[in-house]
């Protein structure tokens, strides 16, 4: 299994995301994190199984309307964003090295 970073942004999106999901009903967000952190292994153990797109790869979380952006690297993943799936699509790309 692959090492994993966030990308600053996207580490600032998940909290955000816990904090808004918290606020609604307790408990939700820390359900949003455990999910985000399940995918995230899933991605290191297995990052070819998922869909590449603008040259970046996909997890879309069962559960919540979000997508895990990533990339794969020699040495690690990259999480570029934990992106709604509805709001200003393709954002996140101003990240990409």
């Amino acid at each position: 299994m692959k090492p994993f970073e966030f990308h600053p942004d996207a580490e600032a999106e998940l909290c955000a995301q816990r904090d808004y999901y918290d606020s609604k009903e307790e408990g939700l967000g820390r359900g949003f994190v455990l999910l985000v952190f399940k995918s995230i292994v899933d991605i290191c153990t297995t990052p070819h199984a998922y869909p590449s797109k603008h040259g970046v790869q996909h997890c879309y979380m069962d559960g919540f309307p979000f997508d895990i952006v990533f990339e794969e690297f020699c040495d690690k993943i990259v999480v570029w964003a934990v992106a709604h799936t509805k709001r200003l699509p393709s954002y996140w790309r101003e990240r990409l090295q």
